[in-house]
């Protein structure tokens, strides 16, 4: 028999039966107290610009839920605040302390100044609420002037609704300019769609659609596949989170598992193609983490294989936590500047970038000439003098760029052990088109010199590919890494782990335990559900049995 009770006072309990005392016992009742919540540090916003929210909640019995609020500074009086969930790894600890990611960038407010309040509430609902912080929300820099046109046309939307005509009128001048969003298609049809919405459609969610619509299309002309893939793995980390803080069943952490999984490879994937292209411009971004540490994609595909396992063993705490390291190390990943925290061979790759890119304009310069004083000069007629003298000094330029590609030729093939041969090609065509200049002909130096300027394409290409693929093998410890750098052999790596190791140990801060715990864990999950499906058991059994499990 079980009797439930809710004791409001007293000093002793007893039991009865049949009018006979079979117990007593002296209590005192201790008020349950409410939580308290507060921020470790001020809101700020991440390297890959999410709110972070450091965070210490305290209670006697443990924080069931927390939230942050968050209201707009000089909002109507009828727009509600924002409330944003933050899991909590361990409900049950008396004191926790964590770091919460939140990507609000596309959200309408962002960019505008906002007050942000921590909110706790434990199991009897109690609600302890942390003081107020001011912060302007965290806004995504859209470079591409489209992007950048469209994203302030959709922050007045938020600042000042009764603007939308003259914003729709916007959007369909902008649509009606292809040319200056690369003709995409996709484009011209969401922002006139996004227009006619706002002139006719005066429904009550329709801005908050249209914003949305804007959102993506900006983030389509602004960086392509790397923004659809970042969102996407946001979005997975997120729902991953949330099942293993609420208590999903095998089957479906198992998914979001391998959900997880493929959008890290496909973020991955589009990072190197986004890094690919910034050397071909001359640039040589490596991938760090906030100590400027470089990370192989690799470790952390070994994060989400780790937490699996845990998840598979019933430690779900753990794996919860360690995908909060996940999610901290892949929210500070980043390009460093490229002054600091630079290997010499990364300064040495980015100083050639740099130098091919000068070559590029210098050949373009020489080309353009070139074809200037070959038109000018008509067949028959002799030579000007001063087209002749500038012939001799363009031939003095063109041997001085040759000779500037023979060393970068020699220092490539220190570097990277070879060069590409596109780079040879190159320098044969200069050696032409010297030779063209110095005889005053230079209708016969134009050729030569667009293909040099051919070939230094072809050869920047193959050189960026090349450091890529160096920096890749730079450990030799596997494929995909995103970059490589011998440790010094000072401090732990990104994930925690002394340098020189050899072994995948656990990641600072977070508890794993070994395999001999992880076998027992399962053995001891097992045994509890065959247990639970014996519905013979005494109630009071299984009731202790379910909540045993709620606990995995």
């Amino acid at each position: 028999v079980k009797i439930e009770r809710v004791l409001s006072g007293g000093s002793l309990l007893e039991v009865e039966a049949d009018g006979r005392t079979v117990g007593s016992w002296p209590i005192q009742l201790i008020p349950d107290s409410p939580p308290e919540v507060a921020f470790t540090a001020p809101p700020r916003k991440s390297e890959r610009l999410s709110l972070r929210l450091d965070f210490e909640t305290t209670d006697d019995f443990g924080v069931e839920a927390l939230s942050a609020r968050i209201t707009r500074i000089a909002a109507s009086a009828d727009e509600a605040p924002l409330e944003i969930e933050i899991f909590l790894a361990q409900q049950s600890a008396q004191v926790q302390t964590g770091s919460s990611f939140h990507d609000l960038t596309a959200h309408p407010w962002a960019g505008l100044a906002v007050e942000v309040q921590l909110v706790a509430r434990d199991a009897l609902d109690q609600e302890g609420v942390s003081s107020a912080a001011r912060m302007v929300l965290p806004e995504r820099f859209f470079e591409h002037p489209v992007a950048r046109a469209i994203i302030e046309l959709r922050k007045q939307l938020t600042v000042d609704p009764g603007t939308r005509d003259g914003v729709a009128r916007r959007l369909e001048e902008v649509a009606s300019l292809p040319q200056h969003y690369r003709h995409d298609t996709l484009v011209a049809l969401a922002l006139f769609t996004a227009g006619q919405r706002l002139s006719h459609d005066h429904g009550e969610g329709t801005i908050g659609e249209v914003q949305e619509i804007l959102w993506e299309t900006a983030l389509r002309i602004e960086e392509g596949e790397l923004g659809l893939a970042e969102r996407d793995l946001r979005s997975i980390q997120e729902a991953l989170m949330e099942a293993l803080a609420q208590g999903a069943d095998d089957a479906e952490i198992q998914r979001l598992l391998d959900e997880l999984q493929q959008a890290l490879d496909r973020f991955l994937a589009a990072l190197a193609e986004q890094a690919l292209s910034q050397m071909q411009g001359g640039e040589m971004p490596p991938n760090m983490d906030p100590e400027g540490r470089l990370i192989e994609s690799q470790d952390l595909k070994d994060l989400i294989d780790q937490a699996r396992r845990l998840a598979q063993n019933g430690a779900r705490e753990a794996a919860l936590e360690m995908l909060s390291q996940l999610q901290n190390i892949l929210e500070n990943l980043r390009a460093r500047p490229m002054a600091e925290q630079m290997s010499d061979d990364f300064q040495d790759a980015h100083r050639m970038m740099g130098q091919m890119e000068d070559m590029l304009g210098q050949q373009q310069d020489l080309l353009d000439r070139s074809f200037r004083r070959s038109e000018r000069l008509r067949p028959g007629e002799g030579g000007d003098p001063q087209a002749a003298q500038d012939n001799q000094v363009d031939a003095l330029s063109q041997e001085e760029l040759r000779q500037q590609l023979g060393e970068m030729m020699r220092q490539l093939g220190e570097m990277l052990g070879d060069m590409p041969q596109a780079l040879g090609r190159a320098e044969q065509e200069m050696r032409s088109a010297r030779d063209a200049l110095q005889r005053n002909e230079p209708g016969q130096a134009v050729h030569p010199q667009a293909r040099s300027l051919d070939q230094l394409q072809q050869g920047m290409q193959s050189m960026a590919e090349s450091f890529l693929q160096m920096f890749d093998n730079l450990q030799e410890r596997g494929s995909g890494n995103l970059a490589n750098r011998p440790g010094d052999g000072s401090g732990p790596d990104p994930l925690g782990r002394q340098e020189g190791m050899g072994s995948r140990e656990a990641t600072k801060g977070v508890e794993i335990p070994d395999e001999g715990e992880l076998r027992r864990s399962r053995m001891i999950l097992d045994e509890l559900r065959r247990r639970r499906g014996e519905r013979q058991r005494p109630p009071l059994e299984l009731d202790y049995i379910d909540r045993l499990l709620r606990q995995f």
